[in-house]
């Protein structure tokens, strides 16, 4: 994910206290949770989307 401290600092000013990124990502402000995905399926896991059994494609990652 590009300018992803940018992108931290603004889910933060907006008021929001978690997000999900990408593994790899860097660390969060004081104040804001990252929960880390290693996928697209795991990320709409952490999201609470639940997917159509059956519904795979075989690069979901990032």
């Amino acid at each position: 994910m590009a300018h992803t401290e940018r992108r931290f600092a603004e889910a933060a000013r907006l008021g929001f206290t978690a997000v999900i990124a990408p593994e790899r990502s860097p660390e969060p402000p004081a104040g804001l949770t990252v929960w880390r995905a290693g996928d697209i399926r795991e990320a709409l896991r952490l999201a609470g989307v639940s997917m159509p059994s059956g519904s795979h494609h075989a690069d979901d990652s990032f």
